[in-house]
């Protein structure tokens, strides 16, 4: 690829770094799959006997939701994305049904969104979600010993800052707390995004890039094994940023599987998870099954 003019980051300007930071431009119409994140989870909710506005920390953006599979079930925690500033666990349960069915567990979290809260609270909280499952989930038949997570683009990001090295011990948590991962389409170095539209509301700095952009922060230890996806309509830097994050997690010992998915986009290769015949939702349940 030549490099444009006045470039910032690998080449390219602040008009390419826009373009390949906004998923919605690699589509004609996106409004259909961002509704389906509201449509798929209102139906999940309906077919499932959810509980729903748990609360898990302090804040008023604290809450889950649980959807129980049965006694002693193993769980799926997926954290939403939403460039860390939309978006809600409202639009985060569309997989419940799929996943209960398989006998999983379903937890949709919540957290405060920018600007309310910095970056780094917003870690906090899903690492506190975790912590809370861990401690209480057992009371909703949770098998606190099989903690997976899922996300998808700053939810992503966020399931990568879970895999980050040490944070466990700190919150009183066995090392391996989480036994396997799922990140789809995920932002997991952000020195990119300070030079695009998105650092409009993120206001980054170099401290807060470095101790969240989680390429750089697993470590020596091997994280959980490791399932990261991809639609194959998304731009270059959503496919470069998951391949690095891979490499990344195999260059520590960590297993880690990479789709391409066919003929999916940004939004409805996680949305896939509502059916269970789609190919990520297959993998992400025996991954989750044999962990």
């Amino acid at each position: 690829m030549a490099e444009d003019e006045n470039p910032l980051y690998r080449g390219m300007n602040r008009e390419t770094l826009d373009q390949h930071y906004n998923p919605r431009n690699a589509i004609d119409d996106h409004e259909p799959f961002l509704t389906a994140y509201t449509t798929l989870s209102e139906a999940a909710r309906a077919a499932t006997k959810g509980k729903l506005g748990i609360t898990y920390g302090p804040s008023h953006a604290e809450k889950l939701d649980i959807f129980p599979a049965g006694k002693n079930a193993p769980v799926f925690i997926y954290i939403h994305g939403g460039y860390w500033r939309m978006m809600s666990k409202n639009e985060a349960s569309f997989m419940a049904k799929s996943f209960n069915d398989a006998g999983i567990t379903v937890v949709a979290v919540d957290y405060a969104l920018v600007p309310e809260v910095t970056l780094d609270e917003i870690v906090r909280q899903c690492r506190a979600a975790i912590t809370w499952v861990y401690k209480y989930g057992s009371e909703y038949g949770i098998d606190r010993n099989r903690i997976h997570i899922g996300g998808s683009s700053a939810g992503g990001h966020l399931v990568g800052m879970m895999l980050a090295d040490r944070w466990p011990e700190k919150f009183g948590l066995p090392g391996d707390v989480i036994k396997s991962a799922l990140g789809c389409s995920g932002l997991y170095d952000l020195e990119p995004l300070r030079h695009t539209y998105i650092d409009e509301w993120m206001l980054f700095d170099q401290g807060t890039i470095d101790r969240n952009s989680p390429q750089y922060l697993l470590g020596s230890k091997k994280a959980c094994p490791t399932l990261l996806a991809v639609g194959s309509i998304e731009f270059s830097e959503f496919h470069r940023q998951t391949e690095e994050f891979a490499n990344a997690l195999r260059n520590n010992g960590t297993s880690v599987e990479v789709m391409n998915v066919p003929d999916r986009n940004h939004f409805n290769v996680v949305t896939d998870l509502s059916d269970p015949s789609a190919a990520i939702t297959k993998a992400t349940i025996a991954q989750i099954l044999k962990s």
